[in-house]
């Protein structure tokens, strides 16, 4: 065996080290909600040679709360995931791996779990290693690339979703508290009171309340503005990145078509082209594009 194959072979066999601490971790955290998620979902869509189950599936499995909260919990299983393969990497070089991404070691393991380039595909055995691990049978037939994609994680980055779990996880946002996802306490008190004052005069209770009114305030307007804003760049706080993006873009059409109001720094051609990539998301709900081709329209007739 060539030392290519040993390279490939030690590569699988830290994957599935440390997807097997991970299944152990779990059951001390007394979680077993995420080891099942990371094992039924999260593995088989990113090695795609097994169905996963879908987030509607988990809810009912784990009695959680939504669609959003079983997202939140596929989140949480990446994240120990990630950790331990850094923690085993940093535990074979003999030091912390500081700089993940962009890590000479980490890209050397994805090249042994390739292997050598002019090696035919499908000219590799898996090894003894992943036969002996239960539950994780998704690894048994994955591709070298698909293992390989594994260590290209980042912590912000899941598997695709459906269009129809990113609808229910859109259509449950719509139906939270608007104030429960607005920032109130980074504001002071003049600008929660101001943002509540403003909910409270146009009867807003809710996210898809406040995006329905005819002429909504622009205190929680411009809150919420910023609360998909900054999910859209941490998923920590329970948003898919598609949903957080569109949340922000409409929130940024309700200002411009029914309040006249600019309320981002976004030039003209950034906002339609924001508007442009809401719209074409086939789990958008049909009702919500019409606002977005107005906001298009608006910004090409000034």
């Amino acid at each position: 065996m060539d030392d290519a194959a040993l390279d490939q072979i030690w590569a699988v066999e830290l994957l599935v080290e440390a997807i097997d601490q991970t299944r152990r971790e779990c059951r001390a955290l007394r979680r077993r909600d995420i080891w099942d998620v990371f094992r039924r979902r999260t593995l088989p869509m990113l090695l795609e040679n097994d169905k996963p189950v879908s987030y509607t599936e988990m809810v009912e499995r784990w009695r959680l709360r939504d669609p959003q909260h079983a997202f939140a919990v596929a989140r949480t299983g990446v994240g120990l995931f990630l950790r331990t393969v850094r923690r085993l990497v940093g535990n074979y070089l003999g030091d912390e791996v500081s700089d993940y991404e962009d890590s000479r070691e980490l890209s050397d393991l994805r090249g042994a779990l390739l292997g050598p380039a002019d090696r035919p595909p499908g000219d590799w055995s898996v090894p003894v290693a992943v036969r002996r691990l239960n539950g994780c049978a998704a690894l048994r037939d994955a591709a070298p690339e698909k293992l390989a994609a594994l260590l290209s994680l980042e912590d912000d980055q899941l598997p695709t979703h459906r269009f129809g779990e990113l609808a229910a996880i859109f259509d449950h946002q719509l139906s939270a508290p608007v104030d429960s996802a607005l920032p109130l306490d980074t504001l002071g008190r003049s600008g929660s009171l101001s943002v509540l004052a403003g909910l409270s005069r146009c009867r807003c209770h809710t996210i898809g309340e406040l995006l329905g009114h005819e002429a909504p305030p622009m205190p929680p307007l411009v809150q919420l503005k910023e609360f998909a804003k900054q999910a859209s760049d941490k998923p920590n706080l329970g948003l898919p990145h598609p949903v957080a993006v569109t949340l922000y873009s409409l929130t940024i059409a309700v200002a411009l078509v029914r309040r006249h109001r600019r309320i981002s720094r976004l030039d003209d051609d950034g906002l339609y082209a924001c508007f442009t990539w809401s719209i074409q998301q086939g789990w958008l709900p049909s009702e919500f594009r019409p606002l977005l081709v107005q906001a298009q329209a608006e910004l090409q007739t000034k």
